[in-house]
């Protein structure tokens, strides 16, 4: 597999995540299938740390890291904005909500946000350890 299909496939995931995030409370089958595809979305991230780490590629590794930690820390931002969205006008609070799920598409797509928050955080860890071997 070639870097940039690596790339292209976890930017489908990602899209896809973030499409079915907006369907809200799926059940039976749907959940099931939500829950495989959240995690199923960090696959080709870990895929593509160790295609860059047998290439030697630390630009590759650099980038995947900081994607990660931006997603955790708009992730972090997003949802304590959202819940002080009480606070604020209801159209505001569903703004704020749409661009959660679009920052962590895996989170919301998954239905129990821990998911996509470990796999995030499993991501940027690998990243960082590949980087200081």
């Amino acid at each position: 597999m070639t870097k940039r299909g690596l790339w292209l496939i976890w930017y489908s995931f990602f899209i896809i995540c973030a499409i079915l995030g907006m369907i809200p409370q799926p059940q039976g089958f749907w959940k099931f299938l939500f829950i495989t595809l959240s995690i199923g979305f960090f696959v080709p991230g870990f895929c593509l740390l160790e295609w860059a780490d047998n290439r030697s590629d630390l630009a590759t590794i650099r980038l995947v890291r900081w994607i990660s930690f931006g997603s955790l820390c708009a992730t972090v931002v997003l949802i304590l904005l959202n819940g002080l969205s009480v606070l604020i006008p209801d159209l505001l609070g569903t703004i704020l909500y749409y661009i959660l799920v679009v920052v962590s598409s895996p989170m919301v797509c998954g239905q129990y946000w821990v998911i996509g928050l470990f796999g995030w955080a499993c991501i940027m860890l690998t990243a960082h350890t590949k980087l200081k071997a």
